[in-house]
């Protein structure tokens, strides 16, 4: 089970990666 301090980080994350510019094919698999 991971903590709340995980879970936090990690939707901080995920969030961050979600707002990253289309122009960075890099920055994830979702860039089209």
């Amino acid at each position: 089970m991971p903590t709340e301090r995980e879970l936090i980080e990690d939707c901080y994350l995920y969030n961050r990666k979600a707002k990253h510019p289309p122009m960075y094919p890099w920055s994830g698999e979702d860039a089209n």
